[in-house]
């Protein structure tokens, strides 16, 4: 056998490994999946189909529908949004949209009929961003961790306009849920706000508005630590007691009842109470904020924790703010200073 036949045989025989054992893993997380899906995943789905096909389904969802809003005729709002990157000569432009479509499904009849209607002139449900970058200012505004120095390369890497359209779909959904006078009983979005909201990490380094001013004060990192432990409504647990993030929950709890012994909270979650102070510790009353700054204030003597009154009016100061900067990038198109 020639040596070049040696070579071409070696080089079979690895491909052919490498290929048997990619089958393989194929097929084991195949398996994985069915087992998966017919163990526990299937017990999640919820076949709306039937439902809505079965005269039986049909009517319970009529008495549903009555009972959460005391009418058999429901208005319903969906918001869907756009998006490009335009590549200029010298610049770089961002473009992010988002819009409404709303109606009303009767109940009356059956099957329920569907009526879409239009708004009115005078009610503004289009959030509109239009940001245009120099290719010099391009660097500025891209992630640490990318090193690449072509335009070419920076303009691939740069994903802006997908974060402007998420932002102008959330600040609609927002804008049509505190509006009193046009706010529908039901609203659709095509995304998952669980999916949107998780994170793995506070992420507060990250913020590059801290320090923006606003009504007088400036943003802190304290006030993003509040606004990242929100939602709050602990009757039905949000924020949880898990570890993920343990110190959600005390801010939550604090910040409706103001002080908790901690042998109370202890007691209540099944956790020591060394074991809850070592958890929310670095995040609420770490030693780089100075006496007054803490979010926590912990009485040793008491063991009793504090919630710092400081702070009680942060999470509406952060709300105005997001409505305050999102009024002026999607509808007064005004830049941010």
């Amino acid at each position: 056998m020639s040596e070049i036949s040696k070579i071409l045989g070696a080089y079979k025989d690895a491909l052919d490994n490498s290929q048997n054992r990619y089958e393989d893993l194929c097929h084991e997380r195949a398996k994985n999946a069915i087992d998966f899906y017919n163990d526990f995943f299937k017990d999640l789905i919820k076949p709306y189909k039937t439902l809505v096909e079965d005269p039986a389904g049909r009517r319970h969802a009529m008495r549903l529908i009555e009972r959460l809003f005391g009418t058999n005729e429901v208005e319903f709002a969906a918001v869907d949004g756009t998006l490009y990157k335009d590549i200029l000569e010298d610049y770089i432009v961002f473009f992010g949209a988002s819009y409404a479509v709303r109606g009303d499904i009767s109940f009356q009849g059956d099957p329920p009929i569907t009526k879409y209607q239009k708004w009115s002139s005078e009610q503004d449900v289009s959030m509109v961003a239009y940001v245009p970058i120099p290719f010099a200012e391009l660097g500025d505004i891209l992630e640490e961790q990318f090193t690449s120095t072509s335009d070419h390369e920076k303009i691939n890497l740069t994903n802006i306009h997908t974060q402007i359209m998420q932002l102008a779909e959330i600040f609609l959904l927002y804008d049509l849920a505190s509006n009193a006078t046009i706010r529908p009983n039901i609203l659709l979005w095509d995304q998952s706000m669980s999916g949107v909201m998780a994170t793995t990490e506070v992420g507060r380094e990250s913020v590059g508005l801290i320090g923006y001013s606003f009504m007088g004060k400036k943003l802190s990192v304290q006030d993003v630590i509040i606004a990242y432990s929100h939602p709050h409504n602990l009757g039905i647990g949000v924020p949880g007691c898990k570890d993920f993030r343990f110190f959600n929950y005390i801010l939550a709890r604090l910040s409706a009842t103001k002080k908790e012994k901690l042998s109370d909270i202890a007691q209540e979650i099944g956790l020591s109470e060394s074991y809850m102070l070592k958890k929310i510790e670095p995040s609420l009353f770490p030693e780089k904020f100075k006496e007054e700054e803490k979010l926590v204030f912990y009485d040793k003597d008491a063991k009793e924790l504090r919630f710092n009154e400081r702070y009680s009016e942060s999470w509406e100061y952060s709300k105005g703010l997001f409505r305050h900067i999102c009024e002026k990038l999607l509808k007064r198109k005004t830049r941010l200073h």
